[in-house]
């Protein structure tokens, strides 16, 4: 019985510990199936995070490359545009040199013209004025009766003569002609009664006279003599002057010069002679040497180039101011292209910018992606040794 008892003792404790092994060999078994059922979603769930994290990775490199496209082809039409901007500003630049050029020209014309205004007038004015009192007497004429205005501008001179002329009719030159002595009379009494000063008058003729017209040279004579002219033959009187003047200019010759002068008034003691450059000679006596005071005929000839010449300045001055405003109009233009260019270069370039942020965004965001991909491709290879080596524990159970 005692062999027996101890045998059923040990069988029973054998049976016990088996028990318990199987336990113990249950609870691992379960707790292994759960590990790896734990390893089994751990692995789906980092399969399908490791495939979220390559879409993204695709996505964000495809939509670099489409950017990166986008911004080649801008990189060229930014090329373009530069290239417009600066010939906008070469534009520009020889727009404004221009209209500097322009405006200097326009002032100069402008300052030529104003001198010449000034010395016309001043001219016209001392013309207009004469000498002494001529100058009351052709301001007001409607004041004196039978005022028919200055003889200087009731004559008409040849051109280059008007010197010869005025020191040929010497203070005759300077005078106001009137219609008759009477008035004569009446414009010299007033001028004494109000103390107005003197004046010089040429009184017009009531018929014109047939004076001798050239001297005592015979005509044959005066035409084999180079370069000198009746002085007559130089000027035109009005038909109520005809007389005065052809008696003021009655056996007077021009001659061209003081040598040839002489040798008339040698040869003919009886004429007066004239120099073209204004010079008297006669047999007793001459008036002549440095140039003086302007005559009025004299002045009268300056007066009228002086006018034409203003004319001329008033035709460049339009003109000037023509093109200065055309030139202007010029440089507008071209500074409102150089802000337009300007304007499209800025645009491109704030959306460069725009796109170079754009593009450093999806390079990080690819890169991220990327890194994340590869750190969910390791936990998965991890995890799948894991998963082998419990399977392996598993069947080893």
């Amino acid at each position: 019985l005692t062999e027996t008892e101890r045998r059923l003792a040990a069988e029973s404790r054998a049976a016990a510990q088996r028990a318990e092994r199987l336990a113990r060999l249950r609870s691992q078994v379960g707790a292994a199936r759960s590990k790896l059922a734990a390893a089994q979603e751990e692995a789906a769930r980092l399969a399908a995070a490791h495939q979220q994290a390559r879409a993204r990775a695709e996505q964000a490199q495809h939509e670099y490359g489409q950017l990166q496209d986008v911004v080649s082809g801008r990189e060229q039409g930014r090329a373009d545009l530069a290239s417009g901007h600066e010939r906008a500003t070469a534009v520009l630049a020889q727009a404004s040199d221009r209209v500097v050029r322009l405006r200097k020209a326009e002032h100069e014309a402008s300052d030529g013209r104003a001198a010449l205004r000034a010395r016309t007038e001043t001219l016209q004015e001392a013309v207009r004025r004469g000498a002494d009192a001529s100058g009351a007497l052709l301001a007001e004429p409607g004041r004196f009766t039978g005022v028919l205005g200055s003889v200087a501008e009731l004559l008409t001179v040849q051109d280059g003569a008007a010197d010869a002329i005025a020191t040929a009719l010497g203070a005759a030159a300077g005078a106001v002609a009137v219609s008759g002595l009477d008035e004569a009379v009446a414009i010299i009494a007033a001028l004494k009664s109000e103390d107005a000063g003197q004046a010089a008058l040429v009184i017009a003729a009531d018929r014109p006279g047939h004076p001798s017209r050239n001297g005592s040279i015979p005509g044959a004579e005066l035409r084999g003599l180079t370069g000198v002219t009746p002085a007559l033959d130089l000027v035109k009187a009005p038909g109520e002057l005809a007389a005065a003047v052809e008696q003021l200019l009655d056996g007077v010759l021009v001659a061209a010069d003081l040598a040839q002068g002489l040798e008339l008034v040698r040869a003919h003691p009886e004429l007066r002679v004239v120099t073209r450059d204004g010079d008297l000679l006669g047999a007793h006596w001459a008036h002549g040497g440095s140039a003086g005071a302007p005559s009025v005929l004299g002045l009268r000839a300056a007066a009228e180039e002086a006018a034409g010449r203003l004319d001329e300045a008033e035709h460049r001055c339009q003109r000037a101011e023509r093109e200065l405003a055309d030139a202007a109009e010029d440089e507008d233009a071209a500074r409102q292209v150089l802000a337009e260019a300007l304007a499209r270069l800025q645009e491109v370039d704030a959306a460069a910018a725009e796109t170079s942020g754009r593009l450093g965004t999806l390079a990080g965001a690819a890169k991220a992606a990327q890194d994340e991909a590869g750190r969910l491709a390791a936990a998965i290879a991890t995890g799948e040794r894991a998963r082998e080596k419990d399977l392996a524990q598993l069947a080893d159970l």
